[in-house]
């Protein structure tokens, strides 16, 4: 006999309604295809581009989009996810391969703090990694290619959702910069003239790929040592925090910069890292890192509820920080 319970879920379920419960945030994963809901959000996406315009409209397909990520990580879901994920990557690798920057720069968003900046001067990605949980991640042939793609890479902290020993040591082998602390440039088996160990350039930019650089000792919440960096794209000066929990280096960065665009963490703290360097764009990043199954809050809406209690949420009042969402795969560009 049924329990009474049961036939209550059951009927709710037969009528598309929630559940209730831990269960009825994933309601959408198991009354639809995942591939399906992934594919519909998408194509919506798509018709918004992401470029501060459009921000109910990719609101409403951001949101989709969590509710089919945020399904029970079994064989389907990760064919399903690891196939979508395939396709983002390499609308992206096209465009970067293809895009041809005149001014500012364009920026991709890949997996978790993974990004992709192009400016007229330089290709260069932090804390890039090839995806996980799901299957398959990045193939090797697109890792190879992003890998070719860009002149440098930058790694903010020894967390393995925040580097790929397979990348970077593809960059390595072909001579291409790499940039990270010297606490674990050796862990990772990284040698050459190629390689710069950063920790603290005290306001002063070193070169890398012929850009500018600086680099601010930060840490996450005290378990990691986390370089922040600062690069000047030609003109656009690009701030990537890592995972950041320190207020202190803030100070010194919004007294010597004036950051266009902030690579942060959507996190709870994120307000603090936005006001203490004040930068023209906020992309937020670490939604669906999906290794933290423990930490099920970590997406796109909780990322649009900090925003609009932040008031970087249009409409923009003039000189305000802008801020965007992007998804896997996902472009903008500044200014």
């Amino acid at each position: 006999m049924m329990r009474p319970r049961l036939r209550i879920t059951t009927a709710l379920s037969a009528m598309g309604l929630p559940t209730g419960g831990r269960r009825g945030a994933n309601m959408a994963t198991r009354t639809k295809s995942v591939a399906a809901l992934l594919w519909k959000a998408q194509d919506g996406l798509d018709a918004l581009p992401a470029d501060g315009t459009n921000w109910a409209g990719r609101r409403r397909f951001l949101l989709e989009m969590d509710a089919a990520l945020r399904g029970r990580h079994g064989r389907a879901w990760k064919r399903a996810v690891g196939a979508h994920f395939q396709r983002q990557m390499n609308k992206a690798l096209d465009e970067i391969a293809s895009a041809r920057v005149e001014r500012g720069v364009r920026i991709w968003r890949m997996y978790n703090m993974g990004f992709v900046v192009k400016s007229p001067k330089a290709t260069i990605g932090f804390d890039i990694h090839p995806g996980w949980v799901f299957r398959p991640p990045m193939t090797a042939s697109q890792q190879g290619r992003l890998a070719n793609l860009l002149d440098a890479a930058f790694v903010s902290h020894w967390h393995p959702d925040h580097l790929s020993r397979g990348i970077l040591g593809q960059m390595n082998a072909a001579g291409k910069m790499l940039v990270a602390s010297p606490t674990f440039v050796l862990g990772l088996r990284l040698r050459g003239d190629n390689v710069v160990r950063l920790r603290n350039t005290r306001g002063e930019p070193v070169k890398v790929a012929a850009l500018d650089v600086w680099c601010y000792p930060g840490w996450q919440s005290w378990f990691a040592r986390n370089n922040i960096y600062v690069v000047d794209m030609g003109g656009t000066l690009v701030m990537h925090q890592g995972e950041n929990t320190m207020r202190s280096p803030y100070a010194a960065i919004l007294r010597r910069h004036k950051i266009d665009v902030l690579l942060a963490k959507s996190r709870q703290d994120l307000a603090r890292s936005v006001n203490g360097v004040k930068p023209n764009l906020l992309i937020t990043s670490h939604e669906h890192e999906l290794m933290h199954v423990w930490r099920p809050n970590r997406n796109f809406g909780r990322s649009f509820t900090q925003l609009d209690k932040m008031g970087v949420a249009p409409p923009w009042a003039p000189g305000a920080t802008q801020g965007r969402i992007l998804s896997w795969g996902e472009q903008t560009r500044w200014p």
